[in-house]
């Protein structure tokens, strides 16, 4: 992100489809999403300051599913405006380096496909 803002060409090669990685798609996002929205109906339960308000008396998995990936959609989405901004171009794939001096890790005629 930092060398696109110094107006330098940047692409990020990923070979999932999807923007985040790990961390927003089976790790830490989808996990506090989860936690959070369990979190706040509770609390909504608890401080209804005298109205009456009536809850579902129990969230079905299926709905914390769907609320887990509205969540992920949500923060990609972010990501992908964000790389638009910034004029970073996306391309799935899986990055390698190519040399023609095989055996040699310092090769200087290294180039990146």
């Amino acid at each position: 992100m930092q060398a696109s803002k110094l107006k330098k060409q940047v692409a990020l090669i990923d070979k999932s489809p999807h923007l985040g990685g790990a961390s927003l798609h089976t790790g830490t996002i989808p996990s506090k999403s989860l936690r959070e929205t369990v979190m706040h109906l509770a609390l909504l339960r608890q401080q209804t300051h005298g109205i009456d308000i009536r809850f579902k008396e129990n969230l079905t998995t299926l709905e914390l599913m769907y609320r887990k990936e509205i969540v992920i959609q949500d923060q990609e989405n972010s990501l992908r405006r964000n790389f638009e901004k910034n004029q970073i171009t996306v391309i799935e794939g899986i990055p390698r380096s190519v040399c023609n001096h095989a055996g040699n890790h310092s090769c200087r005629q290294q180039r990146k496909i």
